[in-house]
């Protein structure tokens, strides 16, 4: 997501002067309206997150939404999901690579309900950078909101605890459909825990 440009999905994002609510606005971009990111740093909490992004207008916007490499990673275990109809070969495989960012449009929009139910979920003490965040998503959306709300993964994270540590002991218990390990869960769990691990550019 650093250093790429990001459509803004609510009504209105503001950017402000420092990082955290209290600063003045400096820009507000409108619905649609495309932002380039330049790194990131650690300011007040929005949503369980401290991450803030700068932008290229010098200013500071909250980074709670889910970054490409989530997006990527849920594709990646989901399936892209494509709204047009596949034509016959040869040009199928032409067309797969100008319907791929369609997909995952598709994604981002259905990824949204899990991430307000996540963000409605985390307290002010559970604290993660935008991979450690992109993770959890990927985990909620793959368990169900209900179930994530009641795990005690969730409530480690409620009660301050290391969100490393939480997240290396309690992804792998979550890998059995039926008191059944399932492979894909497993795969799943461990691109979850990998992805946790990459280091956000820093301002």
């Amino acid at each position: 997501m650093t250093g790429s440009t990001y459509k803004i999905k609510g009504d209105t994002v503001n950017c402000r002067s420092g990082l955290g609510t209290s600063y003045g606005i400096k820009r507000t971009y409108k619905k649609g309206q495309d932002v380039k990111l330049t790194c990131q740093i650690r300011g007040e909490v929005i949503n369980g997150v401290r991450l803030w992004d700068r932008t290229t207008d010098e200013c500071y916007v909250s980074h709670y939404h889910s970054n490409q490499a989530t997006v990527d990673l849920i594709a990646e275990f989901e399936g892209w999901r494509v709204n047009v109809a596949t034509p016959a070969a040869p040009t199928s495989s032409i067309l797969f690579h100008c319907i791929k960012p369609t997909a995952r449009s598709s994604w981002r929009t259905e990824m949204r309900p899990k991430e307000k139910c996540l963000a409605d979920m985390l307290k002010s003490k559970a604290v993660v950078n935008i991979n450690k965040y992109g993770a959890v998503v990927s985990w909620a959306l793959s368990m169900g909101c209900g179930a994530a709300k009641e795990s005690t993964f969730v409530k480690r994270l409620n009660n301050g605890k290391n969100i490393s540590a939480v997240l290396s002991e309690e992804l792998p218990k979550w890998v059995y459909g039926g008191n059944v390990k399932l492979p894909g869960l497993v795969r799943r769990r461990a691109a979850e825990a990998t992805s946790s691990k990459a280091l956000p550019v820093k301002c």
